[in-house]
C-alpha cells in the first residue's frame, strides 16, 4: 500500500473518537506515524487518545510502537493525560506498557534518578555534614540525605520492627530476637529509630562504606548488639556468614537501579521466612507517572524472587525552597511517598 499523507490533526481527531478506532488503524496502515507529535506543543497521538479516555486507541498506538514515555513541551507524558482524564483503563494500559519496556530495555538506567555519578566517585570524595548535622552532601554539593526524610525513616523503622500497620509486619510484631540490616547509614536517622527498640534486637547490622560517615560512628560501634560493617554491600554479600535477617532496609547513594536489582537477587538468601524488605523509594522522582511505572517494575521483579510487594502511600509535608538551601538540587518533588513493603514467604514461594 502506498503511503498516504495524513495530517496530525486528522490523526488526533481519530484518537478522540472511541467509536471508530478502525479509522485510526487505516491512517496508521496508510503511513501515519504512531509516535507523531505536534511540533508546537509536543502533544502526541497517544496523549490525545489518553486525554479522550480512548483505551482502544491507546492500545492500538502502543501496539504500533508509540513511545509510552514521550514528553510534551510541558514535560508531561501520556500517563499524565490519562490521569487527568480519570481513565483508569488508559492508565493501566500505559503502566503495563512502561513495565514491559523497562523489563526489555532497562529504561530506569537512563534518567530514573539523580544518581549520575559512580559509587567510586562518591566514596573517593568528601562527604560533608552541615553545622546542624541535618544535611549530608557529597563533594559536588548534592544531598546524600536530609532531615526532611525523618518521618519517612520513622515509618521504615516501624516496618522493620513489626510496628507498622501492615499485614507483612505481623510475623515480627511479638519478636524479641530480631536481626535487622540497614544498608546505608547516612545521617543515622533510621538506625536511631531502630535503636530505640534495642531490647528487641538480637543483632542490628549497619553497612556503611563512606569513610567520612564511618568516622562519626564510634558510638554505634560501641553499642551492644550492633555490628558496623565499614564496606560496600557488595563486599558484605561476598561473606557467606552475612545474614540471614528478619528485616532489611536499603538506602544507598550514587547507585543505579541495576545495582539495586543485584541486591534484590540476594534477598532470598538474606531474608528469613516471614522477613520484610524495604528501600528508600526515590525511583523516577521527577514524574509521578514514571514513578508509578517504576513501582510496578519493582513489584514484578520482586514477585519473581518470591517476595510480595505492596506500596503504602505516606504524606510528605510541603517543602519550600528553604528546605533545599545549601544543596545543589532537590531530589524529591511529590507530596506522597510510596513506601515499599515486601514480604518473603520463604523457599516455598520461589
Amino acid at each position: 500500500m502506498a503511503a498516504l499523507e495524513v495530517s496530525i490533526d486528522a490523526v488526533f481527531a481519530a484518537c478522540e473518537d472511541p467509536a471508530d478506532v478502525a479509522a485510526l488503524a487505516r491512517m496508521l496502515d496508510g503511513g501515519a506515524a504512531a509516535g507523531a507529535q505536534n511540533d508546537a506543543t509536543g502533544e502526541s497521538a497517544l496523549m490525545r487518545a489518553a486525554s479522550a479516555a480512548n483505551v482502544d486507541a491507546v492500545a492500538l498506538l502502543l501496539e504500533r510502537g508509540a513511545p509510552w514515555n514521550a514528553l510534551d513541551r510541558q514535560g508531561r507524558c501520556a500517563g499524565d493525560y490519562a490521569t487527568d482524564a480519570r481513565s483508569q483503563e488508559c492508565v493501566d494500559a500505559l503502566v503495563a506498557a512502561g513495565v514491559r519496556a523497562q523489563l526489555l530495555f532497562g529504561l530506569l538506567e537512563t534518567g530514573a534518578s539523580t544518581e549520575d555519578r559512580s559509587t567510586e566517585t562518591y566514596l573517593g570524595g568528601v562527604a560533608t555534614f552541615d553545622a546542624t548535622g541535618e544535611t549530608l552532601t557529597d563533594e559536588s554539593g548534592d544531598a546524600v540525605m536530609m532531615e526532611w526524610e525523618r518521618p519517612l525513616m520513622a515509618a521504615h523503622a516501624d516496618l522493620m520492627l513489626g510496628l507498622f500497620p501492615h499485614p507483612a509486619c505481623e510475623p515480627l510484631a511479638a519478636r524479641e530476637d530480631l536481626r535487622v540490616l540497614n544498608v546505608g547509614h547516612g545521617l543515622g536517622i533510621v538506625d536511631g529509630f531502630i535503636r530505640r527498640h534495642a531490647d528487641r534486637l538480637a543483632d542490628h547490622c549497619i553497612v556503611e562504606p563512606h569513610p567520612d560517615v564511618l568516622r562519626r560512628m564510634d558510638d554505634w560501634r560501641a553499642a551492644e548488639r550492633v555490628t558496623v560493617r565499614g564496606e560496600t554491600w557488595q563486599a558484605a554479600l561476598a561473606d557467606p556468614a552475612f545474614g540471614p535477617f528478619d528485616a532489611i532496609f536499603f538506602d544507598t547513594y550514587a547507585e543505579r537501579y541495576e545495582d539495586m536489582r543485584t541486591f534484590f537477587k540476594a534477598l532470598p538468601r538474606l531474608l528469613t521466612p516471614g522477613g520484610v524488605f524495604s528501600f528508600f523509594n526515590g525511583l523516577a522522582p521527577f514524574n509521578p507517572f514514571f514513578h508509578g511505572v517504576a513501582c510496578e517494575l519493582v513489584r514484578t521483579e520482586l514477585a519473581a524472587l518470591g517476595l510480595e510487594c505492596d506500596f503504602v502511600p505516606l504524606k510528605v509535608e510541603q517543602m519550600d525552597d528553604a528546605t533545599w538551601g545549601g544543596v545543589r538540587r532537590r531530589y524529591w518533588q511529590f507530596d506522597v511517598y510510596s513506601m515499599p513493603v515486601a514480604s518473603f514467604a520463604g523457599a516455598e514461594a520461589t
